[in-house]
């Protein structure tokens, strides 16, 4: 119920400052939330029942996404050592 109330005090106050809301764009997405909110729901009861295999499918999520990250942190550093390199003008063997 509360939520309802600030949604609606947030919404008046974007319609009285002329906000644009792209409701088209919003309802367009409906389909897209919707999928997205019943997978939520069956991660939330596989959370729930405490489930082996859901575990390991976001341990191994995680561990994908965790390497991902750090290999672009390298390429970001190896990115920024070389253009240090060549602000000074530095030979590569």
């Amino acid at each position: 119920m509360l939520w309802f109330i600030l949604v609606s005090i947030k919404m008046t106050t974007f319609i009285a400052f002329s906000v644009n809301l792209h409701f088209l764009v919003a309802v367009s997405l409906l389909p897209v939330v919707a999928v997205g909110h019943i997978l939520g729901l069956k991660a939330h009861h596989a959370v729930m029942r405490n489930d082996l295999l859901f575990k390991r499918w976001i341990g191994g999520g995680l561990v994908i996404i965790s390497s991902l990250g750090l290999w672009a942190i390298r390429q970001g550093i190896a990115e920024v050592v070389v253009a240090g390199l060549l602000a000074f003008d530095v030979k590569f063997p």
